[in-house]
């Protein structure tokens, strides 16, 4: 397995972009603690203050300066979404949170959101751990005055909260209104991977994958691991993006990944932050071939794997997807990380490895009349989509749908 450090280290974006706001906002608020607000319209400016404070924030990959700021770069463009970064200081100048939000427009409305949404499993920020005991209470007084400052907004549309994580209540948990859809899935990682492997599967599911694995061996050289440059790692996100859009084809999805959106992703890859790079692209290789990858990253002592990829070629029988999952998680071990978060979504690998549930909820709220229709239909849609995830006959019946729909816009029209 290559070492982390073998990614070429380049300089993170910085540079500074305008879009057409106003100065930032600086204000002061609460007691205990009281926290000075600033507001700001370009991420780029935050880039060194954002990258020290998250080395030791409670946050999620998908709240890091890297991520939000290759988002801002290519997708956020495309789509014209603007950032809304809050940030909070107390009086000794100790950074207490940043909250990475951004105004989005849909149907004339401007909706305020996670930065980065929809692709963010959860709705978090980046917190001081001290501030972080007590923050829910300081929210409930103060949030409202945010929000104040941040308009003119329709929707207040904030989604997939954690009810708990990293051992305390969500801080935006006073304004939650409603489940989510989906439930988020984690496990506590051992140092001695064997150990944990042993506490999830029993000995009759570690013979037959045993043979698996030797079935997998029996194709070729196999070989596990990182890319041992940025060119290469490049290459792996295109044989991902590519298998990945062949599977979820076959359950009836199409134009997950649209141009922009992949180059997002090849922008992650040239993130860096010190010397280590930023995603880490697990990949599981027979010959020159690439069978399965596990895209991830790490922050707060954790493993964020957000898209895993199988090639549908020759070796699908021998469940290299499973081989991939079972050696990250070795590698997480070894590397002394604490937590490997599968994220959201209720799939059966995901319950079977996880220690953990995570109840999700969302702020979905109206801040004009003309918002109110949005919330009522987005809101009705969401709770539509839970319970279909939650009955599994519905779920299969819906899945079934959408492969017989797929396969039929994949046949060709009758010969005359």
């Amino acid at each position: 397995m290559h070492n982390l450090n073998q990614f070429d280290a380049i300089e993170t974006f910085s540079g500074s972009r305008p879009y057409g706001f106003g100065p930032d906002k600086h204000f002061v608020l609460g007691s205990d603690p009281e926290l000075t607000i600033s507001i700001h319209n370009d991420i780029g400016d935050l880039s060194q203050i954002w990258l020290k404070f998250q080395l030791h924030a409670a946050t999620t990959l998908q709240q890091t300066f890297q991520w939000c700021n290759a988002w801002q770069h290519s997708v956020a463009q495309e789509k014209g979404t603007k950032p809304r970064i809050v940030m909070a200081r107390e009086t000794s100048g100790k950074i207490a949170f940043i909250l990475p939000l951004q105004l989005r427009t849909s149907l004339g409305l401007t909706i305020l959101e996670w930065h980065s949404y929809p692709s963010v499993n959860y709705g978090y920020g980046l917190f001081d751990r001290d501030f972080l005991k007590g923050a829910h209470l300081w929210f409930a007084r103060e949030f409202d005055r945010i929000l104040d400052a941040l308009h003119p907004f329709d929707v207040l549309s904030l989604l997939d909260l954690p009810v708990d994580m990293f051992g305390h209540a969500h801080p935006l948990q006073h304004f939650t209104n409603l489940k989510s859809a989906n439930r988020g899935y984690a496990m506590e990682l051992l140092a001695d991977y064997e150990a944990l492997y042993g506490t999830k599967r029993s000995l009759a599911t570690r013979k037959s994958q045993r043979k698996r694995d030797a079935k997998l061996a029996g194709l070729g050289q196999i070989s596990f691991g990182l890319p041992a440059n940025r060119e290469e790692a490049h290459r792996i996100l295109d044989d991902m993006f590519s298998y990945q859009a062949q599977r979820l084809a076959q359950s009836g999805v199409h134009g997950v990944f649209s141009t922009i959106e992949r180059e997002f992703f090849h922008l992650l890859v040239d993130e860096t932050n010190g010397r280590d790079p930023f995603l880490l692209p697990y990949r599981l290789k027979c010959g020159n071939d690439t069978l399965s990858v596990m895209l991830g990253g790490t922050v707060s002592q954790t493993f964020w794997p957000f898209i895993t990829s199988i090639s549908p070629g020759y070796a699908q029988k021998h469940s290299p997807g499973d081989y991939v999952l079972r050696h990250v998680i070795e590698a997480c071990c070894k590397l002394g990380l604490k937590t490997f978060d599968f994220g959201s979504g209720d799939s059966g690998y995901k319950q079977q490895w996880a220690t953990e549930i995570i109840d999700l909820k969302m702020v979905l709220k109206a801040r004009s009349l003309r918002g109110l229709l949005w919330v009522v239909v987005a809101a009705t849609r969401i709770q539509v989509k839970r319970f279909i995830k939650q009955s599994p006959l519905v779920h299969s019946l819906v899945r079934f749908a959408r492969r017989l729909v797929a396969g039929r816009k994949a046949c060709p029209p009758p010969a005359d």
